[in-house]
């Protein structure tokens, strides 16, 4: 007997029960994609470049290249994953920049950057000079912040706001989504030694006795070995400063009377913060800023509520000159720019059903209207199931879509 082909139109048309379950199993996981799909502005995009950065303080460009930037070259060029052709260098005194290129078919580029900074941190670390600073990777070019969070008071100083800022912190952390937790604006407090001439000239001694002292004191060091039965315990000796006092009483001379010099006899020590080169101000509140990255796949809308109940809590918890303000708000972006798409798009839908049920007739245009919207949002759920995020790219390519659809 010769078997008959059957249609796949025909099939759908002669199980219509069958046709009908899968449809609106389809149109279910549709709905529940657009309520629950990921979504973000911009999509995420990971660049195959990345910024090699070392700096040699006192090094002048001859030294620079010799020293450091030849090494580097021989590091990186080992690598097949490095495109050589567009691999760059630029040489100054003190310092070198590289511009390292891999190549496209590179996909887990996040564990070639891993690997390549842990080859410089061992390998290339053992052939430059000790005053190297770096090689360091730079590959965050395509992060982006999903929320700046502002912490400000007009009374209180960046030693407390830091404080405020460590907890916000704490309670950031837990959430799921966090990627990454920046800060910035803080000014670093240091040690302010003031070292009195005479004084010291009285004892008998010079300035570069009390750095000595100072540099050899502030360290842990290897001190032996104790060995009990068959294991051998190494220890380390713990000298290092830990509060101001402890400087102010460190011993510094001895005289060849047998008087003890303190560091607190020939110097004052004070804690304060460095000379202000830069700082963050609202207004003339004192300022930290702490922005948040988003784990890749999230729907960063869901994100910022997360984010936002968060600092509601803690706002309430914290005094009343504690204010916190959410900078720069993406979750709230990407919420607005959707829920523009989704009523033009509806209004879209809306008007093509009215032009079709005006220019044909009413079987026909039945039809046409009813497998408009559910194609779309069909279209959701397979994009979901393809891992394609809700951002200005995607929707556009709705909007082309929907174009096509109405053709």
């Amino acid at each position: 007997m010769k078997k008959r082909k059957i249609n796949f139109i025909e099939a759908a048309m002669k199980y219509r029960q069958v046709t009908i379950v899968i449809t609106l199993l389809l149109l279910l996981l549709g709905l529940y994609s657009l309520m629950n799909m990921p979504r973000s502005e911009d999509p995420k995009i990971d660049s195959p470049v990345a910024m090699v950065y070392a700096f040699y303080p006192g090094a002048n460009e001859v030294q620079m290249e010799k020293q450091v930037t030849n090494k580097i070259e021989q590091h990186l060029f080992s690598f097949e994953e490095v495109d050589k052709n567009k691999t760059t260098s630029q040489t100054k005194d003190g310092q070198v920049f590289v511009t390292v290129h891999l190549y496209t078919t590179v996909k887990d580029r996040k564990k070639f950057w891993a690997t390549l900074q842990h080859g410089f941190n061992t390998v290339v670390r053992q052939n430059i000079p000790s005053g190297v600073i770096g090689p360091v990777v730079n590959s965050n070019f395509g992060d982006v912040t999903a929320q700046i969070i502002a912490v400000s008071s007009s009374t209180r100083s960046y030693a407390e706001l830091e404080n405020y800022l460590d907890k916000m912190e704490d309670a950031l952390k837990p959430i799921p989504e966090v990627s990454k937790i920046n800060r910035s604006g803080g000014q670093r407090q240091q040690l302010y030694v003031t070292v009195d001439d005479r004084k010291m000239q009285q004892y008998g001694f010079g300035f570069s006795s009390i750095v000595k002292v100072l540099q050899a004191q502030n360290v842990t060091g290897y001190s032996g070995e104790m060995t009990i039965a068959s294991n051998t315990i190494p220890v380390f000796t713990n000298s290092q400063y830990k509060t101001a006092a402890d400087i102010a009483n460190q011993i510094i001379y001895t005289t060849p009377q047998g008087t003890i010099v303190r560091l607190k006899d020939v110097a004052s020590i004070e804690r304060r913060y460095e000379e202000e080169s830069s700082f963050i101000r609202i207004g003339n509140d004192k300022v930290l800023l702490l922005s948040t990255e988003m784990q890749p796949g999230n729907n960063i809308v869901e994100f910022g509520k997360k984010v936002d109940a968060k600092l509601k809590a803690l706002q309430s918890s914290f005094p009343d000159d504690i204010k916190i303000n959410t900078i720069v708000n993406q979750p709230e972006v990407v919420a607005e720019s959707i829920s523009h798409f989704m009523v033009e798009f509806g209004l879209a839908i809306l008007s093509v059903i009215i032009v079709v049920m005006l220019l044909l007739p009413l079987r026909v245009a039945a039809v046409s209207s009813i497998a408009a919207p559910i194609s779309i949002l069909i279209t959701f759920g397979i994009m979901n199931l393809m891992h394609v995020e809700l951002h200005q790219v995607s929707l556009a390519a709705l909007i082309i879509v929907l174009g096509m659809v109405v053709d």
